[in-house]
């Protein structure tokens, strides 16, 4: 067993995204490799991985910059986050037409199929992510084109399929 604070500084690591994961779909079909969209970019920098959470306990510890938008998603499998510092808006809903916004402690679940955004407050925000899933390289992420998203430039090589 080990103890440390999530809140701390320490034990923290960017959070890297390739644009050919296997497991990014694109929400008008087929892989985000083939997106209109630059998934580096957009996240890279903006985003960081706790490295002491333990995956094999199905929890993941997240952070995000402040007042940062991850573009809108969905995913298939039942989630929780908890918040555990800063503060975080969550819209969803077929039209993002629900609003929660969640302070330390607070939580969301997100049920299967539903699309949301996430969006830090002006600190940013810590929290906590987990599925009722094993392996956690079983959760599929389709991606929405919603205007919080870097372009690739036109003519730019598009990745290879998985």
């Amino acid at each position: 067993m080990s103890f440390f604070d999530l809140l701390a500084d320490e034990g923290w690591e960017p959070l890297e995204f390739f644009q050919g994961d296997p497991t990014f779909y694109w929400n008008d079909g087929g892989f985000i490799a083939n997106a209109p969209v630059d998934i580096a970019a957009t996240l890279d920098g903006a985003m960081w991985r706790s490295t002491n959470v333990e995956p094999a306990f199905r929890w993941q510890g997240r952070r995000i910059r402040p007042d940062f938008t991850v573009p809108k998603r969905h995913v298939n499998h039942p989630q929780l986050m908890i918040v555990v510092g800063g503060q975080l808006t969550v819209e969803y809903g077929a039209n993002g037409e629900q609003t929660r916004q969640l302070g330390p402690g607070e939580f969301w679940t997100g049920d299967e199929g539903v699309p949301f955004t996430i969006t830090s407050g002006p600190e940013g925000v810590t929290y906590l992510e987990c599925w009722d899933l094993q392996p956690l390289g079983l959760i599929e992420t389709t991606w929405h084109d919603d205007g919080h998203w870097k372009r690739r430039e036109s003519g730019s090589k598009k990745f290879p399929q998985p």
